[in-house]
Protein backbone atom coordinates (compact mmCIF):
# COMPACT_ATOMS: atom_id res chain seq x y z
CA UNK A 1 0.00 0.00 0.00
CA UNK A 2 1.22 3.55 -0.81
CA UNK A 3 -0.31 4.50 2.44
CA UNK A 4 -0.52 3.32 5.79
CA UNK A 5 -4.23 4.24 7.31
CA UNK A 6 -7.20 4.99 5.48
CA UNK A 7 -8.44 8.03 7.83
CA UNK A 8 -9.72 10.49 5.71
CA UNK A 9 -10.02 8.68 2.64
CA UNK A 10 -12.26 6.85 0.33
CA UNK A 11 -9.98 4.91 -1.74
CA UNK A 12 -6.54 2.99 -1.43
CA UNK A 13 -3.69 3.24 -3.62
CA UNK A 14 -2.37 -0.33 -4.21
CA UNK A 15 0.28 -2.16 -6.23
CA UNK A 16 0.79 -6.02 -6.83
CA UNK A 17 4.60 -6.71 -7.22
CA UNK A 18 6.27 -9.28 -8.86
CA UNK A 19 10.20 -9.45 -9.29
CA UNK A 20 10.86 -12.18 -11.72
CA UNK A 21 13.97 -13.81 -12.46
CA UNK A 22 16.17 -13.33 -16.05
CA UNK A 23 14.19 -14.58 -18.64
CA UNK A 24 11.05 -15.18 -17.02
CA UNK A 25 8.20 -12.87 -17.58
CA UNK A 26 4.05 -12.78 -16.94
CA UNK A 27 1.32 -11.16 -19.05
CA UNK A 28 -0.36 -7.88 -19.62
CA UNK A 29 -4.35 -7.56 -19.28
CA UNK A 30 -3.95 -8.57 -22.94
CA UNK A 31 -1.48 -11.45 -23.35
CA UNK A 32 -1.71 -11.60 -26.99
CA UNK A 33 -1.30 -14.93 -28.67
CA UNK A 34 -0.90 -17.46 -25.53
CA UNK A 35 -1.05 -17.30 -21.54
CA UNK A 36 -3.55 -15.10 -19.33
CA UNK A 37 -3.20 -11.99 -17.08
CA UNK A 38 -2.73 -12.08 -12.81
CA UNK A 39 -6.10 -12.26 -11.46
CA UNK A 40 -7.56 -11.86 -8.08
CA UNK A 41 -10.65 -13.02 -6.36
CA UNK A 42 -10.71 -10.60 -3.19
CA UNK A 43 -13.96 -12.75 -1.35
CA UNK A 44 -13.35 -12.29 1.79
CA UNK A 45 -12.38 -8.75 2.18
CA UNK A 46 -13.71 -6.14 4.55
CA UNK A 47 -15.03 -2.89 3.84
CA UNK A 48 -13.95 -3.00 0.13
CA UNK A 49 -16.59 -1.19 -2.54
CA UNK A 50 -14.30 -2.41 -5.61
CA UNK A 51 -10.89 -2.48 -7.41
CA UNK A 52 -9.49 -0.54 -10.13
CA UNK A 53 -6.47 -2.02 -11.91
CA UNK A 54 -4.24 0.33 -13.69
CA UNK A 55 -2.12 -1.78 -16.04
CA UNK A 56 1.74 0.29 -16.99
CA UNK A 57 2.62 -0.21 -20.85
CA UNK A 58 3.82 -3.71 -21.63
CA UNK A 59 6.82 -4.98 -23.72
CA UNK A 60 6.76 -7.28 -27.00
CA UNK A 61 8.52 -11.02 -26.69
CA UNK A 62 7.98 -13.04 -30.24
CA UNK A 63 8.90 -16.36 -29.78
CA UNK A 64 8.21 -19.73 -32.36
CA UNK A 65 5.88 -17.61 -34.56
CA UNK A 66 3.96 -16.34 -31.58
CA UNK A 67 3.47 -12.93 -30.08
CA UNK A 68 2.73 -12.33 -26.12
CA UNK A 69 2.75 -8.93 -24.50
CA UNK A 70 3.77 -8.67 -20.64
CA UNK A 71 6.66 -7.75 -18.09
CA UNK A 72 9.94 -9.16 -17.24
CA UNK A 73 12.31 -7.95 -14.44
CA UNK A 74 10.14 -6.32 -12.04
CA UNK A 75 7.15 -4.61 -12.10
CA UNK A 76 4.11 -3.10 -9.66
CA UNK A 77 0.36 -3.37 -11.08
CA UNK A 78 -1.23 -0.14 -9.71
CA UNK A 79 -4.75 -1.15 -8.04
CA UNK A 80 -6.56 1.64 -6.66
CA UNK A 81 -9.36 -0.04 -3.59
CA UNK A 82 -12.73 1.69 -3.45
CA UNK A 83 -13.98 1.75 0.54
CA UNK A 84 -17.53 1.24 1.41
CA UNK A 85 -16.44 3.28 4.63
CA UNK A 86 -14.79 5.56 4.13
CA UNK A 87 -11.72 6.43 6.26
CA UNK A 88 -12.72 2.91 8.48
CA UNK A 89 -10.06 0.31 8.34
CA UNK A 90 -9.68 -2.21 6.13
CA UNK A 91 -8.88 -5.39 5.60
CA UNK A 92 -8.17 -7.28 2.10
CA UNK A 93 -8.08 -10.73 1.44
CA UNK A 94 -6.81 -11.84 -2.10
CA UNK A 95 -6.17 -15.27 -3.94
CA UNK A 96 -3.85 -13.97 -6.60
CA UNK A 97 -3.67 -16.60 -10.07
CA UNK A 98 -1.16 -15.55 -12.24
CA UNK A 99 0.95 -17.29 -15.20
CA UNK A 100 5.13 -17.05 -15.36
CA UNK A 101 7.12 -18.32 -18.45
CA UNK A 102 10.25 -18.64 -19.45
CA UNK A 103 11.06 -22.21 -21.78
CA UNK A 104 8.21 -23.50 -19.91
CA UNK A 105 5.16 -21.83 -18.18
CA UNK A 106 4.85 -22.28 -14.12
CA UNK A 107 1.41 -21.34 -12.60
CA UNK A 108 1.70 -18.96 -10.02
CA UNK A 109 -0.52 -18.82 -6.76
CA UNK A 110 -0.15 -16.61 -3.77
CA UNK A 111 -2.94 -15.83 -0.63
CA UNK A 112 -1.96 -12.14 -0.22
CA UNK A 113 -3.34 -10.47 3.20
CA UNK A 114 -3.13 -6.35 3.90
CA UNK A 115 -4.80 -5.18 6.84
CA UNK A 116 -4.93 -1.11 6.95
CA UNK A 117 -6.01 0.70 9.85
CA UNK A 118 -8.34 4.05 10.42
CA UNK A 119 -5.39 6.13 11.14
CA UNK A 120 -3.31 8.81 9.45
CA UNK A 121 -2.45 7.96 5.61
CA UNK A 122 0.47 8.88 5.94
CA UNK A 123 2.98 7.32 2.99
CA UNK A 124 4.50 4.36 3.10
CA UNK A 125 8.25 3.05 2.04
CA UNK A 126 6.21 1.84 -1.13
CA UNK A 127 4.81 5.05 -2.37
CA UNK A 128 7.04 6.15 -5.02
CA UNK A 129 7.22 2.70 -6.01
CA UNK A 130 3.81 2.51 -6.81
CA UNK A 131 3.92 5.53 -8.12
CA UNK A 132 6.83 4.77 -10.56
CA UNK A 133 4.79 2.01 -12.56
CA UNK A 134 1.31 4.25 -12.18
CA UNK A 135 3.58 6.93 -14.08
CA UNK A 136 3.75 4.13 -16.47
CA UNK A 137 0.32 3.74 -16.83
CA UNK A 138 -0.64 4.95 -20.79
CA UNK A 139 -3.30 7.47 -20.88
CA UNK A 140 -5.55 9.52 -23.66
CA UNK A 141 -3.91 12.80 -23.78
CA UNK A 142 -2.51 15.01 -25.76
CA UNK A 143 1.03 17.01 -26.25
CA UNK A 144 2.69 13.69 -24.76
CA UNK A 145 4.92 13.96 -28.29
CA UNK A 146 3.01 11.60 -29.66
CA UNK A 147 -0.16 10.82 -31.22
CA UNK A 148 -2.39 8.16 -33.44
CA UNK A 149 -4.20 9.46 -36.70
CA UNK A 150 -5.80 7.83 -39.15
CA UNK A 151 -6.73 3.87 -38.31
CA UNK A 152 -8.20 2.12 -41.24
CA UNK A 153 -8.23 -1.84 -42.62
CA UNK A 154 -6.12 -2.92 -45.34
CA UNK A 155 -5.58 -5.98 -47.66
CA UNK A 156 -7.57 -7.76 -50.43
CA UNK A 157 -9.74 -9.70 -50.97
CA UNK A 158 -11.25 -8.27 -47.42
CA UNK A 159 -9.34 -6.29 -45.11
CA UNK A 160 -7.69 -8.46 -42.60
CA UNK A 161 -4.70 -5.99 -41.80
CA UNK A 162 -4.97 -2.62 -39.43
CA UNK A 163 -2.70 0.61 -40.73
CA UNK A 164 -2.25 2.82 -38.22
CA UNK A 165 -0.75 6.74 -38.90
CA UNK A 166 1.01 8.03 -36.01
CA UNK A 167 2.98 11.29 -35.64
CA UNK A 168 5.68 12.44 -33.12
CA UNK A 169 6.81 15.55 -32.23
CA UNK A 170 10.40 14.73 -32.43
CA UNK A 171 11.85 11.55 -34.45
CA UNK A 172 10.51 8.05 -33.67
CA UNK A 173 13.26 5.62 -32.38
CA UNK A 174 10.86 1.84 -32.20
CA UNK A 175 7.32 2.38 -32.01
CA UNK A 176 5.18 -0.46 -30.67
CA UNK A 177 1.57 -0.78 -30.65
CA UNK A 178 -0.63 -2.99 -28.84
CA UNK A 179 -4.24 -3.57 -30.57
CA UNK A 180 -7.33 -4.61 -28.20
CA UNK A 181 -10.79 -5.30 -29.95
CA UNK A 182 -13.60 -7.99 -29.10
CA UNK A 183 -13.10 -11.35 -28.26
CA UNK A 184 -12.17 -13.39 -31.57
CA UNK A 185 -9.85 -10.85 -32.77
CA UNK A 186 -5.70 -11.21 -32.91
CA UNK A 187 -3.25 -9.16 -34.45
CA UNK A 188 0.21 -9.72 -35.09
CA UNK A 189 3.41 -7.87 -35.29
CA UNK A 190 3.56 -4.02 -37.07
CA UNK A 191 5.43 -3.75 -40.05
CA UNK A 192 6.57 -0.19 -39.52
CA UNK A 193 7.09 2.16 -42.83
CA UNK A 194 8.80 5.87 -41.55
CA UNK A 195 8.51 9.13 -43.24
CA UNK A 196 12.11 10.34 -44.25
CA UNK A 197 12.54 12.29 -41.24
CA UNK A 198 10.85 9.63 -39.11
CA UNK A 199 8.23 12.43 -37.73
CA UNK A 200 5.44 9.87 -38.80
CA UNK A 201 4.76 6.11 -39.58
CA UNK A 202 2.78 3.71 -40.89
CA UNK A 203 2.01 0.41 -38.22
CA UNK A 204 0.57 -2.19 -40.71
CA UNK A 205 -1.01 -4.83 -38.08
CA UNK A 206 -1.58 -8.59 -39.22
CA UNK A 207 -4.84 -9.49 -38.16
CA UNK A 208 -7.16 -12.83 -37.34
CA UNK A 209 -10.92 -11.86 -37.73
CA UNK A 210 -14.02 -14.24 -36.20
CA UNK A 211 -15.67 -15.67 -39.15
CA UNK A 212 -18.33 -13.29 -40.56
CA UNK A 213 -16.90 -10.57 -39.16
CA UNK A 214 -14.91 -7.46 -40.68
CA UNK A 215 -12.15 -4.51 -39.18
CA UNK A 216 -13.92 -2.07 -40.89
CA UNK A 217 -16.69 -0.41 -38.26
CA UNK A 218 -14.90 -2.05 -35.26
CA UNK A 219 -13.71 -0.22 -32.35
CA UNK A 220 -10.05 -1.32 -31.18
CA UNK A 221 -8.22 -0.18 -27.84
CA UNK A 222 -4.61 1.14 -29.26
CA UNK A 223 -1.46 1.47 -26.49
CA UNK A 224 1.23 3.00 -28.51
CA UNK A 225 4.64 3.12 -27.11
CA UNK A 226 7.90 4.62 -28.47
CA UNK A 227 10.58 4.26 -25.71
CA UNK A 228 9.28 6.63 -22.75
CA UNK A 229 6.48 8.20 -24.63
CA UNK A 230 3.08 6.46 -24.56
CA UNK A 231 -0.86 6.95 -24.69
CA UNK A 232 -3.47 4.80 -25.04
CA UNK A 233 -6.60 5.79 -27.50
CA UNK A 234 -9.95 3.89 -28.12
CA UNK A 235 -10.65 4.70 -32.16
CA UNK A 236 -13.29 2.86 -34.64
CA UNK A 237 -11.32 1.58 -37.84
CA UNK A 238 -12.63 2.98 -41.22
CA UNK A 239 -12.78 1.43 -44.50
CA UNK A 240 -9.37 1.51 -46.41
CA UNK A 241 -8.05 3.39 -49.06
CA UNK A 242 -6.65 0.21 -50.45
CA UNK A 243 -10.04 -1.70 -50.18
CA UNK A 244 -11.86 1.32 -51.61
CA UNK A 245 -9.61 0.83 -54.60
CA UNK A 246 -9.57 -2.77 -54.88
CA UNK A 247 -13.62 -2.95 -54.59
CA UNK A 248 -13.74 -0.38 -57.93
CA UNK A 249 -10.95 -2.78 -59.85
CA UNK A 250 -12.97 -6.08 -58.98
CA UNK A 251 -16.19 -4.16 -60.47
CA UNK A 252 -14.35 -2.97 -63.38
CA UNK A 253 -12.88 -6.21 -64.46
CA UNK A 254 -16.43 -7.80 -63.68
CA UNK A 255 -17.66 -5.43 -66.27
CA UNK A 256 -14.86 -5.95 -68.67
CA UNK A 257 -15.65 -9.99 -68.65
CA UNK A 258 -19.27 -9.37 -69.11
CA UNK A 259 -18.50 -7.15 -71.94
CA UNK A 260 -15.94 -9.76 -73.70
CA UNK A 261 -18.22 -12.48 -73.52
CA UNK A 262 -21.27 -10.41 -75.27
CA UNK A 263 -18.71 -9.72 -77.97
CA UNK A 264 -18.09 -13.48 -78.14
CA UNK A 265 -21.46 -14.73 -78.55
CA UNK A 266 -22.50 -11.57 -81.33
CA UNK A 267 -19.14 -12.83 -83.37
CA UNK A 268 -20.93 -16.26 -83.26
CA UNK A 269 -24.46 -15.15 -84.79
CA UNK A 270 -25.19 -16.68 -88.04
CA UNK A 271 -25.43 -13.43 -89.47
CA UNK A 272 -21.72 -12.70 -89.10
CA UNK A 273 -20.27 -16.05 -89.75
CA UNK A 274 -19.35 -14.90 -93.37
CA UNK A 275 -17.58 -11.85 -92.66
CA UNK A 276 -15.36 -13.37 -90.00
CA UNK A 277 -12.74 -14.32 -92.95
CA UNK A 278 -12.95 -9.91 -93.90
CA UNK A 279 -12.34 -9.55 -89.43
CA UNK A 280 -9.76 -11.33 -89.00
Amino acid sequence: SAVAGTEGRDNVPLGLQFRLADGWKIYWRAPGDAGYPPEIDWNGSDNLAGMAWRWPVPERFSLFGLETYGYHGEVVIPIRATLSQPGAPVALRAEMNALACSDICVPLAASLTLDLAGTEARPTVFAQLIDKFRARVPKNLSGLGLDIGQVTAVGTPEPHSLAVSILATTPLDAPDIFPEARPGFAFGKPDITFSADRRSAVLTIPASLPVGSRLAGETVTLTLVDGDRFLERKIMVSEGVESEASNRWAALAAVLGIAFLGGLVLNLMPCVLPVLSLKL
